[in-house]
């Protein structure tokens, strides 16, 4: 996965690996990622969105599309998991800004939630030492 912040994401992605759900999520979500950015690389004839002269998929596209490559690779995933997965990507992943910006409202509104919820945890493990 290509970080906005590698120093940032590695800190993340050991912490995430700690533990073997953590571990699962990571493939998965690395997977999903990778999947993504090979087809936001990738010329597609049936594409409209032309960059430099070829036709690109858009971030939110190519999420969206390398999704169902990732199930059929690691099947379905509870929902919360692929929230969580969403919220990682708007804070580490490079193409955040134009992934963010062209999610729904209702997906920038559950991704806020989880963002939420993770401020909250990480202010409730700090109080406690």
């Amino acid at each position: 996965m290509r970080a906005w912040d590698p120093a940032a994401w590695s800190l993340a992605e050991k912490e995430i690996a700690s533990s073997p759900l953590g571990q699962g999520f990571l493939e998965f979500f690395t997977f999903w990622v990778d999947a993504a950015e090979k087809m936001m690389s990738e010329q597609d004839e049936n594409y409209p969105h032309v960059v430099g002269g070829m036709e690109k998929y858009t971030a939110h596209e190519a999420i969206q599309k390398a999704f169902a490559l990732s199930e059929t690779q690691f099947g379905r995933q509870p929902a919360e998991l692929v929230l969580q997965m969403l919220a990682v990507m708007v804070t580490y992943w490079y193409y955040r800004d134009p992934l963010f910006r062209d999610m729904t409202e209702v997906e920038k509104y559950l991704v806020r939630e989880v963002l939420g919820t993770k401020l909250v945890q990480l202010a409730e493990d700090a109080q406690r030492g």
